[in-house]
């Protein structure tokens, strides 16, 4: 593959990895809004596939965006629904191959650091 051998080119013996999981080496967007679309059904009785239609990922900002009407207390019982809910999904997940191709391209030689901004819980 040329990305891995332009890869090759510019790592050292000492490079450390740093790797993204949630968003970089594994995509979790669908498993996200299947969970945010379970957790807002629960409260508002509204099906937000009907008000979402992107291919970006869904954050807890765009909730206020397509429910003007969301109070405090439901915007959190939805994210509380949704944290709760989440693992039930967790089969829509899929790996970034290229990203884990270069990951174990240089596994054996070089130190690799996961990171994430997720909980623990999600993240194991």
């Amino acid at each position: 593959m040329k990305e891995i051998e332009e890869i090759q080119n510019i790592i050292k013996n000492d490079t450390i990895f740093l790797c993204d999981l949630d968003g970089t080496l594994i995509d979790t967007d669908e498993t996200n809004f299947l969970s945010y679309q379970e957790a807002v059904k629960k409260v508002k009785n509204i099906d937000l596939k009907l008000l979402y239609k992107s291919n970006k990922r869904f954050t807890q900002e765009q909730l206020y965006q397509l429910i003007p009407s969301l109070t405090e207390y439901e915007f959190s019982k939805i994210v509380k629904i949704k944290k709760a809910v989440y693992v039930k999904y967790l089969d829509k997940t899929k790996v970034n191959i290229k990203t884990f191709e270069a990951i174990e391209q240089f596994s054996n030689t070089h130190k690799l650091i996961l990171v994430t901004n997720s909980s623990k819980n999600r993240a194991i």
